[in-house]
């Protein structure tokens, strides 16, 4: 397997699991905040509610693929790609989860990126 198909994969990892965790927010939001003396019924909410059950699927489609990616490059250079997740989740939690984006969070996504061409080259 070339690298470019290697990053491809690493990408689509990034995409499930960045899609995997904004259903499992939207998920949560819907079963309401945790309370720990209704802690049980949080967790059967949680295993039922249907966006989370998508969320957490999709996430571990992303965890298959990341060890596929595993086998076909470094740790040390695979897992700072990961970072990248920060940028799609900053973008998509402003767009779909309507979380407010702040210069500071602009700014460390920045820097992440920074670091990941860095770690790349």
């Amino acid at each position: 397997m070339d690298k470019v198909l290697t990053y491809a994969i690493v990408v689509i990892n990034l995409i499930f699991s960045v899609v995997g965790q904004l259903f499992i927010k939207k998920g949560v939001d819907q079963v309401g905040g945790f309370v720990p003396e209704k802690w049980f019924s949080f967790f059967v909410a949680s295993f039922t509610n249907p966006l989370i059950l998508l969320g957490e699927s999709l996430y571990l489609i992303g965890a298959f693929l990341w060890l596929v990616v595993l086998t076909k490059i470094n740790l040390s250079v695979a897992y700072p790609m990961l970072s990248l997740g920060y940028v799609f989740i900053l973008i998509f939690s402003a767009w779909w989860l309507h979380e407010p984006v702040t210069w500071v969070n602009t700014a460390g996504v920045m820097l992440i990126c920074a670091g990941v061409v860095m770690v790349m080259r």
